[in-house]
């Protein structure tokens, strides 16, 4: 691992009074944390403060939120730090319910955005109507996204899948090269629609279904060559209190 190279995985710990907000601060002017993994009780004030953190962080490359509830308060403020971070290239918001206003405003961060290449947003209870259009407009232009993954999202549905096939066919360079919508209810016939398209106008895109972490792996060890020296530091709630409080 090179030097001054630190990653945080803070793991079920408990987030609560606070604790997650002076996470994110930290995170602000921090320059050593590339990977951030947190998995747990992270709510809609953390997320904010988190978003925060994002629009002026230039070092953090990979962050992953599981089961942190960041509601329409958290997503928006993410959705909203995307537009203007350029140096994070994966974000996983797995379990991490967004609401109606955060779903849209990651769909909307995506048509700004010319650097993140992963994004996954599995079980998060994505609103289709709002998330559609949103994501239709990002996927019809925006030429940096590898892989997309909206795996058990069931309210998205053949009117997303259809969004998503027609803003393919727009996009002339498009990169998506991975997509996974498992369990969200879009129609097996739209599906091999998408998959017939996917390397429309691009020699870079091929499909894969569903997707693999290995694929993923590979996918940004290029960009990443540290995935397999990364030290994952566990740092339990108590230790954070030690360092933030």
């Amino acid at each position: 691992m090179s030097p001054g190279k630190f990653d945080f995985d803070v793991e079920r710990a408990s987030l609560y009074n606070g604790l997650g907000v002076l996470i994110a601060k930290e995170l602000a002017t921090n320059t050593t944390v590339e990977w951030l993994i947190i998995s747990g009780s992270f709510g809609p004030e953390s997320g904010k403060a988190l978003g925060a953190a994002l629009e002026k962080n230039a070092t953090l490359k990979r962050l992953q939120l599981f089961g942190c509830s960041l509601g329409d308060v958290g997503g928006a403020a993410i959705g909203e730090a995307l537009q203007k971070n350029a140096t994070l290239l994966q974000l996983h918001l797995s379990r991490c319910y967004l609401g109606d206003v955060g779903g849209a405003a990651i769909g909307e961060a995506l048509q700004k955005n010319t650097t993140l290449l992963e994004l996954h947003l599995n079980h998060c209870d994505l609103e289709a109507a709002a998330f559609r259009q949103e994501l239709g407009a990002a996927l019809s232009t925006n030429v940096t996204l590898e892989a997309l993954s909206l795996v058990d999202n069931k309210q998205l549905g053949e009117a997303t899948g259809t969004a998503i096939l027609w803003a393919l066919k727009e996009n002339k360079e498009p990169a998506l090269r991975f997509l996974d919508l498992t369990h969200s209810r879009v129609p097996k016939a739209t599906q091999k629609c998408i998959k017939s398209v996917m390397p429309f106008k691009s020699t870079r895109a091929r499909y894969v279904w569903p997707i693999t972490q290995e694929v993923l792996k590979s996918t940004l060890e290029a960009r990443l060559p540290d995935w397999h020296t990364s030290l994952i530091v566990p740092f339990c709630s108590e230790e954070l209190k030690k360092r933030y409080v």
